[in-house]
């Protein structure tokens, strides 16, 4: 804490040890303090590490169980109606068809004939077209496309004339020449729906094939190019551009013509020649994608065994993270081993720096009053009913009292709960997954909260708690993924400053304040022992002196 000093010259004291020594007491108030900080660091530590097993094993069950499904801004939350794992649809031919059954999908057998899929418009050239066009002797490109997908209308006109006002995108030309993949490039980044190509099919004379094509299938899906000077559309125009009429005929893509895509025509039972403008489509809760023509029968059936397995997979889940809220609640405390000092590091390896604070660490959170009442509101919530039934019903209990354990884990009757999916799928998930309607009163809607739903909020409530008291750390965007509101009472009511943070900003102004003590009265000792030395440097002049004066007079 000082800068180097020499002193013990008169006395032939080692005055910086005996300092040393004066400090040590000062440097174990010091160690008191900077201990007391490690260990709330550590609980902030043990807090935090437990908060994201909760909101892991949130996000993992929920998109396992297809509650929710990945976003571009995070979890999208899913309807109950629309799970895929409830119900087992299964086309007699997937090749032609293939289906996906939602939760309310009506059980039954379905006949299904594909005539025609639908497709998109697309165009190429008959014949090879050179690769560079010349755009000597007043060739001019320039051209409109108008596309219309669902209605919404798009119009962007390309030219190689960038002086021209009505040009939206100016097709850049080199030596008065255009190459072909530029073209089909400002196509491509306009947005319009339409994707371009020039393939070379003839390298060493620089010739190949244009093509054009909408992105979307169907009659929804349309094109209008519009070229007074016959470059891309025209009779005869100078990209060769051909496409298949319905009749199966080539004919030249024409100014001025709006062209579609075709609609897919499928029959369904009883029901004929219905035009769908995408190759996907839902009927009774099924989506049906279509890939040929042909006839096919599709079964739809309660899967008994998926849905059996879901339930296993959350429920052994659950299961393991009751186990570690009950080890960590139940972890052995050694009070004899507390934060290691600075000193105490440095006299120590790092494999007994590890294996000490292994036994430091342990028992952070025994029995500690935010995982207890999660704990607690986690039982509480398996044994109340759902709209008056009880998840025993459907063979889900929990497990016997064990000496030791804290209990709380689920236990599956195999037999009996493959017999409720069997006889009625919609109750199980009701138990399981019921949500209360938004006119329901907030006493009632606990009682109307399926247990899985009750088991997440329980969890959500808990980690609201835990984050108050510890602070998020670097997990904010994780808890914000669990539920948007998460931290709205921590930055609303505490200004995003934990309970625990608030203590250690406590300690270190303590420890702040105390070095500066320290510092004084180091400098203090140095004080005193300085004047020692000038005290005792005087009385060794003194008598140096008197000693000469006695001397001389012999």
């Amino acid at each position: 804490m000082s800068n180097l000093r020499v002193g013990g010259l008169a006395t032939g004291m080692d005055l910086e040890s005996i300092v040393k020594d004066l400090m040590r007491v000062e440097q174990l108030k010091l160690d008191k303090l900077e201990q007391q900080k490690t260990k709330i660091q550590w609980l902030q530590e043990a807090y935090n590490n437990i908060n994201k097993a909760f909101a892991n094993f949130i996000l993992e069950t929920q998109t396992a169980l297809g509650l929710a499904r990945a976003g571009a801004t995070g979890l999208i939350k899913q309807s109950v109606s629309r799970l895929t794992w409830v119900k087992a649809a299964k086309s007699s031919n997937e090749s032609v068809l293939t289906a996906q059954a939602r939760t309310n999908a009506v059980n039954g057998t379905y006949t299904i004939e594909v005539k025609k899929l639908a497709t998109n418009w697309s165009a190429a050239s008959s014949e090879d077209v050179a690769e560079i066009v010349d755009l000597d002797g007043g060739k001019v490109i320039k051209f409109t496309i108008i596309t219309s997908i669902n209605g919404e209308e798009r119009r962007i006109t390309f030219g190689t004339a960038d002086d021209d006002n009505d040009v939206d995108v100016v097709i850049a030309a080199k030596d008065g020449k255009v190459k072909m993949s530029d073209i089909a490039k400002a196509i491509n980044e306009a947005g319009l729906g339409v994707t371009a190509h020039f393939m070379v099919t003839d390298g060493t004379n620089g010739k190949g094939r244009f093509m054009i094509h909408t992105d979307h299938v169907g009659s929804s899906s349309s094109i209008k190019i519009i070229d007074e000077h016959n470059f891309i559309a025209g009779n005869g125009n100078d990209l060769r551009l051909k496409y298949i009429d319905e009749k199966g005929e080539e004919q030249w893509v024409s100014s001025q013509e709006q062209y579609s895509g075709q609609d897919a025509v499928v029959d369904i039972g009883a029901a004929k020649d219905i035009r769908l403008s995408s190759n996907q489509f839902a009927f009774n809760e099924i989506d049906f994608t279509i890939k040929s023509t042909g006839t096919v029968t599709v079964t739809v059936d309660t899967d008994v065994e998926g849905v059996y397995q879901k339930i296993v997979d959350f429920v052994n889940k659950y299961n393991e993270l009751v186990d570690k809220i009950n080890s960590l609640l139940t972890e052995k405390v050694y009070r004899d081993y507390q934060p290691l000092t600075k000193e105490q590091k440095e006299a120590m390896s790092e494999k007994e720096i590890e294996l000490w604070e292994e036994r430091a660490k342990s028992g952070l959170l025994y029995r500690d009053l935010y995982l207890t009442r999660i704990a607690q509101n986690l039982r509480s919530g398996l044994y109340e009913n759902v709209n008056g039934k009880h998840i025993s019903s459907i063979g889900i209990t929990t497990e016997r009292y064990v000496a030791g354990s804290m209990g709380g884990k689920l236990v599956i009757d195999e037999y009996k709960l493959k017999e409720a999916i069997k006889n009625d799928v919609g109750a199980v998930l009701e138990l399981l997954f019921a949500q209360p309607g938004s006119d329901v009163e907030e006493s009632q809607t606990r009682q109307q909260t399926g247990v899985v739903n009750r088991i997440y909020a329980d969890l959500i409530e808990g980690m609201k708690q835990i984050i108050n008291k510890a602070g998020h750390g670097n997990d904010a965007a994780l808890y914000r993924s669990v539920d948007s509101r998460m931290l709205l009472d921590f930055v609303t009511q505490y200004g995003s400053i934990s309970m625990l943070q608030k203590d250690i900003n406590r300690i270190n102004e303590r420890i702040s304040v105390f070095q500066q003590q320290m510092l004084r009265k180091e400098n203090q000792y140095w004080a005193q022992f300085t004047a020692l030395e000038k005290a005792i440097n005087q009385m060794n002049a003194q008598a140096a002196w008197l000693a000469m004066q006695f001397g001389g007079q012999r």
